[in-house]
């Protein structure tokens, strides 16, 4: 909740989906929002299997999607999180806040860099006659 709150103060939309959620619930509220990029907070090791069960469910859905995690038993069980697909796992909530911040930098970078974002394509040059 502190990073979510982190976020909303750097102008950041950020949603919570909630607590004991079931992997369909989480699905659902992926593909009903579309967000960029998902945080998830693991911090009991026996949440471990579970937050990796949504991680690969979630990457099956929607390979594009950065996934970031945090807490204690997402950094004591980090090797697991890459693996079935998260971007980083974060040890504090300000290596968060920056993995967040940063992400959004690189994309906003790339969306700059990107022509094709407003294709503005001109009719060729006809020779006068």
């Amino acid at each position: 909740m502190v990073v979510l709150e982190l976020l909303r103060q750097d102008g950041i939309a950020a949603s919570f989906v909630g607590e004991n959620k079931s992997v369909t619930e989480i699905r659902d509220f992926v593909n009903r929002y579309t967000p960029d990029l998902i945080c998830l907070s693991c911090a009991l090791p026996s949440n471990v299997p579970a937050s990796v069960q949504v991680v690969r469910a979630l990457k099956i859905d929607r390979p594009q999607l950065v996934i970031i995690a945090g807490g204690r038993a997402a950094l004591a069980a980090s090797g697991e999180l890459l693996d079935a697909g998260c971007a980083r796992v974060c040890a504090n909530d300000n290596e968060g806040r920056r993995a967040v911040r940063q992400y959004a930098l690189n994309r906003s970078r790339a969306r700059e860099s990107d022509t094709r974002r407003f294709p503005i394509r001109l009719p060729p040059k006809r020779e006068a006659r």
